[in-house]
C-alpha cells in the first residue's frame, strides 16, 4: 500500500519519479544532507554579523 502525500495527493512512487524538467544534479552540486531551520538561521546570523573589514 502506497502512502498518499497530504499536500499533493500523489502517491509516494509518483513523487519519486522525476518530471520532465528534472535532471540529475552534477556531483559538485549534489548534497546528502538537509539543514534544519535553526541551523540555517544560525548560519545567516553568523554571516551577517561576522567581523571583517569595516566599511567607511
Amino acid at each position: 500500500m502506497s502512502k498518499v502525500s497530504p499536500r499533493s495527493g500523489k502517491t509516494a512512487s509518483e513523487l519519486e519519479e522525476p518530471g520532465p524538467s528534472k535532471h540529475p544534479k552534477k556531483p559538485k552540486n549534489a548534497k546528502g544532507y538537509n539543514l534544519g531551520k535553526g541551523a540555517k538561521k544560525r548560519m545567516t546570523k553568523a554571516a551577517k554579523h561576522k567581523s571583517g573589514p569595516k566599511k567607511r
